[in-house]
This record gives structure tokens, sequence and C-alpha cells, in this order.
């Protein structure tokens, strides 16, 4: 959470969301309530193509993508390092 408020939170070209593979809706609001992710989080079931094309099944999975749908980072480390080259006027 401390990476997220340093980096993303005040970073207003980034934008950070949870893709669940819960099959239960609920469970993932309230697995992300009580985990208190400040992010919306998206089934799933909404995301299919997306969800397989860029993280392959594994969880959890850290992907940095583009407006465009273009992969830039994966992994956490390498995400954060990336934000860091980005700034903040992409």
């Amino acid at each position: 959470m401390k990476s997220y408020q340093d980096k993303v939170a005040t970073n207003p070209a980034v934008e950070m969301i949870h893709l669940s593979v819960d099959s239960d809706e609920g469970a993932a609001a309230d697995w992300a309530k009580k985990e208190k992710f400040p992010w919306p989080t998206i089934m799933q079931d909404d995301t299919s193509e997306f969800f397989s094309k860029h993280f392959g099944g594994l969880v959890p999975t850290y992907v940095l993508i583009d407006r465009e749908g273009n992969k830039l980072a994966t992994g956490k480390a390498a995400i954060f390092a990336k934000l860091d080259s980005l700034g903040t006027d992409t």
C-alpha cells in the first residue's frame, strides 16, 4: 500500500485497478474492502480476453498498461521503476 500511496495515488497519469479472478463478486468486493484497496475492483468475467492476454492466470500479477492497452512493464519492481521514469506528465 505504501508503494501505491507514494507512486500511484500522487501521479495523475496513472490509475490502478484490481482485476479479480474470484467467481463471486460479493466475495471479491469484501476482500478488496478488507484489504482497504482504494482503487476499483473489476471482475474477470467482465475482462476475460483482456485478463488472459495480459496476466496469463497468475495471481497476483502486476502489469502496467498504457491507455492504448500496450504492456509497459510486468512485475511490481519493474512497474514502480517504470513509473519513476514516466513522471507525472504522461
